[in-house]
């Protein structure tokens, strides 16, 4: 039963009364969350009025998220005189993720290829560079590798006490295989591993195809980048044919293992 509550003069008031009627045994009533709400708790959800989320909208390009609550709040009478709960936003969360949504709207649509040729060519001769090498034809490939990596492929893989440079396209990165290079960091043992040496991860290639091409490009680039790299001692792969007559040919001094 739901009734409106009115004072002694009559005048109708913004308070209203809720009685429950249970055709079996009594039971505490509780609200439901959200479907896709992952709060621990599980705070019930209240639906927010269409206008007031239009507010949210609309000042959401203008006004900072704290702003904008505390002015939907104002405008509707504050928690205490707002007509009802769906006239005040839920929460803070609901206003970021308001002004997440139209700046993500509004963001141009952006050449994913020419960005990363863009930060190759500006990163290349700084100390940080990561991206060393971008083709955009017959396929886009990349290639990523800091020195550190490189030099690590030298200090390791090229000595008497060598490790394997394994190979091995293991990742699926949307329409892309990631392949990266590892080797075992000789002058570090792993005490949960019974003194044996960490496996590092080295340089990372990102391309489309599994063709020789696009594996030999990857083996030349990481020369080109450190010529030092010709003399690595043994290199690994999962026996992928085009992968391994590619690096052989980069590395043709090599034994493959």
């Amino acid at each position: 039963m739901f009734s409106l509550y009115t004072d002694y003069r009559g005048n109708r008031q913004r308070l209203a009364f809720l009685q429950y009627a249970f055709t079996n045994k009594e039971h505490p009533i509780q609200l439901k969350p959200h479907g896709n709400s992952k709060a621990k708790g599980k705070v019930p959800f209240r639906r927010t009025k269409p206008s007031t989320l239009r507010s949210i909208k609309s000042g959401a390009k203008s006004k900072s998220a704290v702003k904008l609550l505390h002015d939907i709040e104002k405008k509707a009478g504050g928690v205490i005189s707002a007509r009802a709960g769906c006239d005040l936003p839920q929460n803070l969360r609901q206003v970021y993720n308001a002004k997440r949504n139209v700046r993500s709207c509004s963001l141009p649509c952006q050449d994913t290829l020419a960005e990363v040729m863009r930060l190759c060519k500006e990163t290349v001769s700084s100390d940080n560079v990561f991206i060393r090498s971008v083709e955009a034809a017959p396929e886009p490939m990349c290639v990523l590798a800091t020195r550190q990596q490189l030099d690590d492929l030298e200090r390791f893989c090229t000595g008497e006490n060598f490790s394997v440079m394994s190979v091995d396209p293991t990742f699926n990165l949307g329409p892309f295989y990631v392949t990266p290079l590892t080797y075992k960091n000789k002058l570090a043992r792993s005490r949960k591993k019974n003194g044996s040496n960490p496996l590092l991860l080295g340089p990372i290639f990102v391309h489309q195809t599994k063709t020789f091409h696009s594996f030999h490009y990857f083996a030349s680039t990481l020369v080109r980048l450190n010529p030092n790299l010709h003399q690595i001692r043994a290199f690994g792969t999962d026996g992928e044919c085009e992968l391994f007559k590619a690096f052989q040919m980069g590395f043709f001094l090599v034994p493959h293992i």
